[in-house]
């Protein structure tokens, strides 16, 4: 009778741990479809960020190209500019030496007004031209 009765507690505990087993299994049934919605949640995100990144590696190798471009383009004009102030600093050299020029013939006794008027035509001309150039 007693190993009957054994039997019996030892068969409800069995019942009671399969009833806490099958909540147990429920709960993280229910807890791994969670996980599993979550996972692919994450792995949709994972690739729109993929997405992301390489049009922004897009975007970065063609600011790179317009950078290289531009600082092309800003070293020609630098050496133009530069050309354009040694040009200017010659014709401002020219121009002071004319005027040199002028003024010496101005203070020198006037002996011959022809010659002193063919100097100062030459000097206007390369005035002119100066200007011109520049």
């Amino acid at each position: 009778m007693e190993s009957r009765r054994s039997l019996e507690q030892a068969n409800k505990k069995l019942l009671q741990d399969q009833r806490t087993l099958k909540k147990e299994l429920k709960s993280c049934t229910k807890e791994n479809g969670g996980l599993r919605g979550r996972l692919h949640y994450l792995e949709s995100e994972l690739e729109s960020n993929k997405k992301i990144l390489e049009e922004n590696l897009k975007q970065v190798e063609i600011l790179k190209h317009d950078q290289s471009e531009a600082e092309k383009s800003l070293r020609q004009q630098i050496i133009c500019l530069e050309s354009q102030l040694e040009a200017e600093k010659k014709s401002e050299a020219s121009k002071d030496k004319a005027v040199s020029e002028v003024q010496q013939q101005a203070s020198e006794p006037k002996t011959n007004d022809e010659e002193t008027k063919e100097r100062l035509r030459e000097t206007n001309k390369k005035l002119l031209q100066d200007q011109r150039t520049l």
